[in-house]
């Protein structure tokens, strides 16, 4: 099993962007591929905005659940699921 995945992204979005941000990329990005993408939902952690998905693998194999937590920097967590197939950038990827 692979580890979850924990990082941050330094951006210069004010508070009152942090929503739209997650939006745009729910909109453009998750929702207009749902052959990749599922379960996509946009809620709060902890007070901030917040948005969750997953990544589904070939034929099933392996999905990764991800949030992004809008603050600043952003908080991105991958939560890799399966062990038949792991996609390359996650087991090459260092905390």
């Amino acid at each position: 099993m692979i580890e979850p995945l924990s990082f941050e992204i330094s951006t210069e979005l004010s508070p009152a962007d942090y929503d739209q941000i997650l939006r745009f990329v729910r909109e453009y990005y998750l929702l207009v591929r749902p052959d990749v993408f599922g379960g996509v939902r946009l809620g709060d952690i902890n007070g901030s905005p917040a948005l969750a998905f997953s990544l589904f693998g070939p034929a099933g194999e392996w999905r990764i659940d991800a949030t992004v937590q809008a603050a600043n920097p952003l908080r991105v967590r991958l939560s890799p699921l399966g062990t038949s197939c792991k996609p390359p950038w996650i087991i090459s990827a260092k905390t």
